[in-house]
């Protein structure tokens, strides 16, 4: 997941630099979408191409009595397994699925936290522009050179989340007498400090050196730190979630996904008014209290997770045999 990650976040890196390169062109904001557009249809094409097929058709591989080996069944609780099997999917049913996810508590939990780690992220990206050109004046092309800070915190991030995270799953499996893992260890003690210190700093630094009018290199730097805190629990909660719903994999990141996008997309519209009326520092402030709120939810789902779970009848393969 942190190699994956890895790769994703590149984007923030390169892009805003681009763009702002190439808004100081004689095309300027059009030449961005003309990029946009060239760029996603080289993809488009690339991934028609070259990208190999991804489906697993269950009946070639899959038989009557091993149908999603990860879920539990038995008698007091219904296998989600057998319904699966049984039931006829059609078009809406599959539309839905993401949606019915969510009724399960941790879905919820974890979608939620996932939620505002990204969210805070995206406000941040969207409100750090307008404050940099009102409070300094500074150009497109300066203002797109700010976003590396926030690239380098999330590669950075990613690396030291992918070398922690395994280390610290490892460490909690073999510290059992019987060597078996919980899913609930992926969600690991260097969390904490991402979510109630790099996020809250970072922020803080971010709003406050602005609205006080200290040097912009306080609110890039800041950004970077909120970066490098976000992005790591942004990666485990993504692998918590496919660890905790086997087989519905795709269902629970299409449920997070939509989760988290429309909490940020309205979050995103609030922030300048907010930003506006209260200012940069109070605007961090109220997401700072949303982040600690998140990381409230995180602890609640670390220890009660497995309860959560268990009674919607997802058991991972290895914690089968505690039954």
């Amino acid at each position: 997941m942190s190699i994956f990650c890895f790769g994703i976040y590149f984007g923030p890196l390169l892009g805003p630099v681009i763009g702002g390169a190439l808004a100081t062109t004689s095309a300027t904001w059009r030449a961005a979408f003309w990029f946009c557009t060239a760029y996603a249809a080289t993809a488009c094409i690339l991934v028609a191409f070259f990208l190999p097929e991804t489906y697993r058709d269950g009946k070639s591989f899959d038989d009557d009595n091993n149908i999603q080996q990860g879920i539990h069944d038995s008698k007091d609780t219904p296998s989600i397994a057998s319904a699966a099997a049984r039931a006829k999917p059609n078009l809406w049913t599959i539309l839905a699925q993401p949606l019915i996810m969510l009724r399960y508590p941790h879905v919820l939990l974890a979608s939620s936290v996932f939620a505002i780690a990204l969210s805070c992220l995206l406000v941040v990206e969207t409100l750090l522009p307008v404050l940099l050109s009102k409070h300094y004046n500074l150009s497109s092309w300066a203002i797109g050179l700010s976003y590396i800070a926030s690239g380098a915190g999330n590669i950075i991030g990613a690396i030291m989340n992918g070398i922690l995270s395994d280390w610290l799953l490892m460490r909690a499996k073999n510290g059992r007498q019987d060597g078996r893992y919980m899913v609930e260890d992926r969600l690991a003690m260097h969390l904490w400090p991402c979510g109630l210190l790099f996020m809250p700093i970072g922020m803080l630094m971010l709003g406050w050196g602005i609205q006080t009018n200290q040097s912009y290199w306080i609110a890039i730097v800041g950004f970077g730190i909120q970066a490098f805190g976000s992005q790591q629990i942004i990666t485990c909660v993504s692998a918590y979630l496919m660890d905790a719903t086997p087989s519905k994999g795709a269902s629970v990141s299409a449920a997070s996904n939509l989760v988290a996008l429309l909490l940020a997309s309205l979050l995103s519209t609030c922030a300048n008014p907010m930003a506006n009326t209260i200012g940069s520092g109070f605007t961090m402030v109220f997401f700072t209290a949303l982040t600690l709120l998140s990381m409230a939810l995180l602890l609640f789902l670390k220890v009660y997770g497995k309860n959560m779970r268990w009674s919607s009848g997802f058991v991972a393969a290895e914690e089968r045999h505690t039954l």
